[in-house]
Order: C-alpha cells, then sequence, then structure tokens
C-alpha cells in the first residue's frame, strides 16, 4: 500500500502507522492513494492498531474516499486566492461571514492582525466594545428578514479615533441564506474635514452675526437717534413733515430689529449671554411667531453642563429642526422642549402633539431629519426619533 501512498504523503504516512504503535493509540491521516486508473484520490483513514501480546500485529480501521471534498476545498481556496487578489487594492475592507458570524473571508489585515488570525473568528471579537451589541443585533436582523443595513461605529486604534462605514448584505445560494458580505470604509478623514468645514462654517457665522449687531445694528440706531434730533428740530419751523420724519425713524427702527434678528439666528448660542439654556429659552418665547406654535421649554441643568458654542449651536439647530417637522410635517399644535444635563451625561428632548412622522426613523426619513441625525452624530450624541403616545413624535438626542 505504502508503494501506492503518493510520494508527497509517504512520510506522513509513515509517522502516523509508527505513532499508533509506539503510542498504541488511535491516529487519523490524510493521504493520497494511486488507483487502478493510474490517478490519485484522496482517503482520510481513522486506524488502531492490533497486539498479540505485546507484539504488534497490523492495523483496523476504516477508510473513506475525500476526493470530492479535496477537490471542492482546493477550488474554495483558489476562489478565496483569486477574490484577495482582486479586492487587495481597494480601499474598503470586505468581510464574508457565515451564519453563525464567524468569519470565512478578509481581504486585507484589521487593527495590525493578519488576515489568517481573522478567518474563523466571530466578528465580535473585531468589534469595538461600544459598538459591539448595536452591531450584532444589525447582523441578526439581516439574517432573519433579509434586509441591507447602514451602519457606523467608532473605534479607537493606537490612541487615536476612528471611524468606519458599513454596509452589510445577506448572502444568498439557491435561495438558501448562507452568511453576510460587509464592506467596511475608513471615513475618518472625512469625519475631520466635516467637522472641519463646520467649524469654519460656525465661525463665519459668528463673525456675520456679531458685525449685523454691533456695526449695523449701532449705526442703525445712530441712525434713528440722528433722525429723532432732526425730528425735533423740523418740528418747530416745519411741523407738517414731522410725521414724515417720525415714519422714517419707525422704518429704521424696523430694520434694526431685523437686523438683531438676522444677528440672533446666526448667534443662536452665545456663552457671554446665558449659552444653550437661555437661546433654547429664547425659541421656545419666539415659536408662536416663527412656527405658529405653543412651546414649553424646560431645563434641569448641572452647573458644571457647559459644552462649546459649536456643540451647543449643533443642539440649538436641532431643536430649531424639530420644530419646523412638528409646524410643517406634523401638523403640530404644541410642542414641549426639556433639557436635562447631569454630570453623567445630557438629554435633549422635543416632544410634539402632531400626526407624527411615517416612516419615524432616521435612516429613511427627508433631509431634515439626516440633519438632525448628522449634527448628533458631530458631537458623538445618540439621536433617535420614535412616536409620542397617543400620538405626535419624540426626538432624543442623548450624550
Amino acid at each position: 500500500m505504502l508503494a501506492r501512498v503518493h510520494p508527497k504523503d509517504t512520510s506522513a504516512v509513515k509517522r502516523a502507522i509508527e505513532s499508533a504503535f509506539t503510542g498504541q493509540a488511535e491516529v487519523r491521516q490524510e493521504f493520497e492513494l494511486l488507483g487502478i486508473d493510474g490517478r490519485y484520490r484522496s482517503y482520510a483513514t481513522t486506524a488502531r492498531p492490533l497486539f498479540e501480546g505485546a507484539v504488534p500485529r497490523g492495523l483496523v480501521g476504516v477508510i473513506q474516499d475525500v476526493t470530492a471534498r479535496r477537490d471542492s476545498e482546493r477550488r474554495l481556496r483558489r476562489s478565496e486566492e483569486l477574490l484577495r487578489a482582486t479586492t487587495t487594492n481597494t480601499a474598503d475592507t470586505l468581510f464574508l461571514l457565515d451564519t453563525a458570524l464567524h468569519v470565512r473571508f478578509v481581504n486585507k489585515s484589521v487593527n495590525a492582525i493578519a488576515m489568517e488570525h481573522i478567518i474563523g473568528r466571530d466578528i465580535a471579537a473585531l468589534l469595538p466594545q461600544a459598538a459591539r451589541a448595536t452591531v450584532l443585533q444589525k447582523l441578526t436582523h439581516i439574517l432573519e428578514t433579509g434586509e441591507t443595513a447602514t451602519f457606523e461605529f467608532e473605534s479607537a486604534h493606537e490612541g487615536r479615533a476612528q471611524y468606519f462605514e458599513n454596509r452589510a448584505v445577506l448572502v444568498r445560494d439557491g435561495g438558501v441564506a448562507t452568511g453576510i458580505s460587509i464592506s467596511m470604509r475608513d471615513i475618518t478623514e472625512r469625519k475631520r474635514l466635516e467637522q472641519e468645514i463646520l467649524d469654519v462654517s460656525g465661525r463665519e457665522r459668528r463673525t456675520i452675526g456679531r458685525d449685523l449687531h454691533d456695526g449695523l445694528g449701532q449705526e442703525l440706531t445712530g441712525v434713528a437717534l440722528m433722525l429723532r434730533g432732526l425730528a425735533t428740530r423740523i418740528s418747530e419751523r416745519c411741523p407738517d413733515v414731522v410725521d414724515n420724519v417720525n415714519e422714517i425713524v419707525g422704518h429704521v427702527n424696523q430694520s434694526i430689529e431685523t437686523a438683531r434678528s438676522l444677528a440672533r439666528g446666526l448667534l443662536p448660542v452665545q456663552t457671554e449671554t446665558g449659552g444653550l439654556t437661555y437661546a433654547l429659552q429664547a425659541l421656545a418665547a419666539r415659536s408662536r411667531d416663527l412656527y405658529g406654535l405653543e412651546v414649553n421649554f424646560r431645563a434641569d441643568v448641572w452647573p458644571g453642563f457647559a459644552p462649546s458654542e459649536t456643540n451647543a449651536s449643533h443642539l440649538y439647530r436641532i431643536a430649531q429642526e424639530a420644530l419646523t417637522n412638528a409646524a410643517r410635517h406634523g401638523r403640530a399644535t404644541l410642542v414641549d422642549i426639556s433639557l436635562l444635563a447631569r454630570q453623567s451625561g445630557f438629554s435633549l428632548r422635543i416632544t410634539d402633539n402632531g400626526v407624527g412622522l411615517k416612516p419615524a426613523v432616521p435612516s429613511s426619513a427627508g433631509m431634515g431629519l439626516k440633519i438632525m441625525k448628522y449634527r448628533a452624530d458631530m458631537i458623538g450624541a445618540k439621536f433617535e426619533i420614535t412616536a409620542n403616545p397617543p400620538h405626535g413624535a419624540m426626538v432624543t438626542v442623548a450624550g
């Protein structure tokens, strides 16, 4: 039989036989054997040594033809090598998971973990702790429903934050779900640029707002005072034109108020004027004129809660957008805004009594909801929009 074993397997088969007799133990071995047709086929055997007293007499066991399995494995390896060669130069990291969420294929190393050490591992082991439960829930939902999912998560590598955008799709073979394909893209640089753009935009708005308030507003106020003085002098010589001058003064005062309103819109949150709490309170007070809504505002804020002007402006804009949606789409008449801040975190909640939002999920809603979620993401907060029983919607931002 050894003469028919493939030369590459001869040494391994001899070692297995010697091990069986020396250790008096069962052995398992795979090898290729030359058939009567002149071709090699693959076999797997399990054998146990036979002894007569202390004298070895032979081996007894079973042998199984595994040629089809070995051929299938070789084809699979060739396919994986071709796929890996094709995808190595792509920017995305590609995963193929089985239905148990174990990695069957990956096209590159992840966090300095080599590809061969990733294959076979549970995908949970590669996910950051903070995002693990959410991502696994989404992947399980894909297996149950077949729906495609997109999601983001943050990870820390070598002391710096990284952000990843993922798209996961169910893989089917003959209509049967066999796993999940995930395309993961590093969007850290994009996030940084987006934040930089928002910071620049915020600085420009603050500059324009201060110029309107301190520049144009003050100049118009000076013009109004000069006109009032002029009206006093004119009243002695030309009393018939005093009303016209007073009318001009009224228009200038209206322009001053317009400039101040524009400045407030560009500078919604200012630390020196009370910060986020004051800005939300002022928004609630102006909401009947702005949105035709009755808005109640309640704040329970820890004294040490002091978000930056940029973060506070994002929260203000989320509240502002929620009010716009409640009035324009929800046809609400009453809105409650509540700001709760503790040392451990904060929660901004906007509830309305409208007809609600359909569908009430940010991933498939309109641009306004996407912008709100985007603003929440930029400050590292969780955004959620849900129903507000018995009717209406509730927007929550928590961080």
